[in-house]
């Protein structure tokens, strides 16, 4: 299969049978809770190897924040006011700003992790 160039985009949200959402109860251990996705089948291109059968995977950590418990929520989620580019030339270097921000003014950070092979 040709690489198609084209990018996929994935909404995640709770559970919305529960107007509340997932409610989580407890606090996170020092390396914090691990909240994970993975799917088959990546897009087609012609930088990986068999890419169309090969499974994605996203991961997402959540740390203690000075022993509090996680429920009720006392934090907000990021917002984010861009949305990234979708389109890049090959050999050109791409920038992705987010410019992500939270109702507390958190500091916040994100970027690809090395990679994971699952075999």
């Amino acid at each position: 299969m040709p690489n198609t160039g084209a990018i996929e985009e994935w909404y995640y949200t709770s559970d919305v049978a529960n107007p509340t959402g997932v409610l989580i109860n407890g606090v996170p251990p020092a390396g914090g809770w691990i909240f994970s996705h993975t799917r088959c089948c990546r897009n087609p291109c012609t930088s990986v190897l068999n890419a169309g059968v090969l499974s994605w995977f996203l991961r997402a950590v959540m740390y203690p924040y000075q022993g509090q418990n996680a429920f009720p929520c006392y934090d907000n989620s990021p917002e984010f006011a861009e949305v990234p580019s979708t389109v890049n030339c090959s050999g050109s270097p791409f920038y992705n700003y987010l410019l992500g921000s939270d109702n507390e003014a958190d500091s916040l950070s994100y970027g690809f992790a090395p990679h994971w092979t699952v075999l």
